[in-house]
């Protein structure tokens, strides 16, 4: 099973890839240590210094020939071009075809004009002539039957234009879906192109690491957009809950595509960032393959390996009593079978305390490839509140572990507002409650030209024309009494899902800068918007909090907004509601839908 990455001949200190092998050592034991075992080089051929560490290492090579589509047009009756397709690659093997690292060779990256007819010539004449490698028409496409393997970009979460449609965003959070459909659809062994492009904010601690050839003047620009909207000092908060973010999404992407039985594997958009193309800030290590402080190799391995244990989650989200019932699988791709493994499981609280734990009984050896291990059943226990509790799988022989984080809500929770007026609207009768020093929840929409969706930004919305969605997760003040009677952390993760679902974000750049919203989307680093879904003020003797979350509709059905809604409740009921920043009506009145005069 391929789990790779795309290097894009990316070298900010040389400006050229490195000749000698020290650096390469350095670039495949990164990516070793984040569980892949190959790397695609997009549109380029490596050194000869890159082959002779990948040998020695054990790494294999898809090299690819310096085309990409937007030279592609050449296809078109252009004889010369195709003639230099065939005499290039000619070239390319004659140099470094005896490296046994060199496992993988495609004519480019997405191809146009007449790549069908051409490319599939390439691939079939490779395939008779050259046995000591597999070869494909090209990355992204054409799927062909002259291709040893196709690589395509369908088996995957989010594509381009896709945006608040995509599975991640539209569809509720669980940990069953596959892509067994799709690869179906294709000839011959399947490998997801470009997978993942999950971005997150800028860390611009890394500027002082341009030191060579590549000045980071991007960085300039956005860190000027961040301090003329008055948030630079927030970069470090946006930087690490936009990585919790990113770092869930590869977490549902790569186990999605390990579920998958008939996939042969995906290659990352990337590990590593890319600062061309407006700057795509997908990696989870920089543009240095240097980690930025949120994710190590060891965390990325535990869904990312050779061998990664699995669970099928229909759902995340529970009340007490419910079922919870999973499909555990274990995705081996290891050496050998697993003789009489020990697979255990436990249900944790957020403290670490075991809620519940157990053993899986297993067959006496684990074959390789995904193969399931035991169905786990169990009966979600009564608790104290809304919690947050963490199911994990280990397997002992080698030492193995996965988890997955499920929200438990009461059956009932007290939705009375009693002495807070709930409205949807800044109309007389809200006005004057504030007025008269009374409370007011104020239920708004934000504006929906900031499309809020779960999901990190996808490769960036510089060029991809503003696609959806637009954030990159939430910082949340988790330690705020408002959320007493809510679990969260100060970050977004999947029990936020519900509530992000559909609803748009406040922009309140034109608001005091000491406002500080509890719950704060992160805008794309190109705007930096001041965002907000949850805030609170005075207004005179009035105190109103403002939310552009649905907290109202289907609560039968909404077990988060629900409980979201009575947390916040509780919190106006309580002598603890004080705001501490004072803002006029006038102030108010634009972030209010349905004003009414």
């Amino acid at each position: 099973f391929l789990r790779g990455t795309v290097e894009c001949c990316v070298f900010p200190k040389t400006g050229h890839p490195p000749m000698e092998e020290e650096y390469w050592e350095y670039l495949f034991s990164q990516s070793k240590a984040y569980g892949l075992n190959h790397i695609r080089f997009h549109s380029w051929c490596p050194p000869e210094a890159a082959f002779r560490v990948a040998d020695r290492m054990g790494f294999y090579l898809q090299v690819e020939c310096p085309i990409w589509k937007n030279q592609g047009v050449a296809y078109d009756e252009n004889k010369a071009f195709d003639d230099w397709l065939f005499s290039e690659s000619d070239r390319i093997v004659a140099e470094y075809g005896n490296h046994p690292s060199f496992l993988f060779f495609a004519s480019g990256n997405e191809p146009d004009g007449r790549d069908k007819e051409v490319l599939g010539l390439w691939a079939a004449t490779w395939n008779e002539k050259d046995a000591r490698r597999l070869h494909t028409s090209a990355s992204g496409w054409p799927a062909l039957e002259e291709n040893a393997y196709q690589v395509v970009p369908e088996p995957r979460i989010q594509a381009w234009g896709e945006g608040l449609d995509s599975r991640i965003n539209a569809k509720a959070p669980e940990t069953c879906s596959d892509y067994t459909a799709i690869c179906e659809k294709y000839p011959g062994p399947v490998v997801t192109h470009e997978m993942g492009q999950w971005c997150v904010f800028p860390d611009f601690s890394e500027m002082k690491e341009y030191t060579g050839y590549l000045k980071p003047r991007n960085f300039e620009v956005f860190a000027d957009i961040l301090e003329r909207r008055g948030l630079s000092g927030q970069a470090d908060r946006f930087l690490q809950a936009s990585g919790f973010q990113q770092v869930l999404c590869y977490k549902e992407e790569i186990e999605a595509a390990l579920r998958t039985g008939n996939l042969a594997g995906f290659q990352l958009l990337a590990l590593t960032d890319f600062p061309g193309q407006g700057t795509a800030l997908e990696g989870v290590l920089n543009a240095f393959w240097q980690e930025k402080g949120y994710c190590s190799g060891e965390q990325f391995r535990r869904f990312c390996d050779d061998i990664v244990l699995l669970a099928r989650l229909p759902m995340r989200y529970y009340t007490a009593g419910e079922t919870l019932e999973a499909e555990i699988e274990l995705a081996n791709f290891g050496r050998n079978a697993i003789e009489q493994p020990k697979v255990t499981w436990s249900l944790c609280d957020e403290e670490g305390g075991q809620v519940q734990c157990g053993y899986l009984p297993t067959e006496e050896a684990v074959g390789r490839g995904l193969q399931p291990l035991a169905i786990l059943s169990l009966s979600i226990p009564e608790l104290v509140g809304a919690q947050k509790l963490t199911l994990s799988v280990s397997l002992d022989d080698p030492r193995k572990e996965n988890s997955w984080d499920i929200w438990v809500f009461p059956r009932e929770v007290d939705l009375e507002p009693r002495d807070v007026l709930v409205t949807d609207c800044l109309d007389e009768k809200s006005r004057k409650a504030l007025l008269d020093g009374k409370k007011v929840l104020l239920l708004t929409s934000g504006v929906p030209e900031v499309a809020l969706g779960f999901s990190s930004v996808f490769w960036n919305t510089s060029w991809t024309g503003g696609q959806a969605p637009h954030t990159l997760g939430m910082v949340v003040d988790a330690g705020h009494p408002v959320f007493s009677e809510f679990p969260t952390e100060d970050h977004s993760d999947w029990q936020w899902w519900e509530l992000v679902h559909g609803s748009s974000a406040m922009v309140l750049d034109d608001l005091p800068h000491e406002l500080s919203p509890m719950v704060q989307p992160i805008d794309t680093w190109f705007r930096s918007h001041k965002l907000g879904l949850l805030f609170e003020c005075m207004i005179g003797p009035g105190k109103l909090m403002v939310c552009s979350m649905d907290l109202t509709s289907d609560l039968k059905q909404r077990k988060v907004a629900r409980q979201l809604f009575h947390s916040i409740l509780s919190y106006m009921q309580s002598d603890q509601f004080a705001p501490d920043c004072n803002l006029r009506l006038e102030e108010i009145a634009s972030l209010a839908r349905n004003e009414k005069k």
